[in-house]
């Protein structure tokens, strides 16, 4: 899996809010999905411009079913529907 910086995914718009169908391949979905750390709880987390969302998307398979999707690393994860 290659890794690269946000600023480096060909195609990316930040703070732009998607909706992404990522159906899942042979090899799984192609990324990985991380969780914010030193967040005091969950219950009482609001969204600033520093933190927006609590997980994030770091790595993404070049040739992945989420990149074909459209996802990138750094990507900010607000919600979803896993199947």
């Amino acid at each position: 899996m290659r890794r690269f910086t946000p600023g480096m995914a060909p195609g990316h718009e930040a703070n732009i809010p998607r909706i992404l169908v990522i159906p899942r391949g042979p090899k799984g979905f192609g990324f990985i999905l991380r969780g914010a750390k030193h967040v005091s709880s969950p219950i009482d987390f609001e969204p600033t411009p520093l933190s927006p969302a609590l997980q994030f998307f770091e790595g993404v398979d070049m040739s992945g079913m989420a990149m074909r999707a459209g996802l990138r690393p750094g990507a900010l994860r607000h919600g979803a529907l896993w199947k």
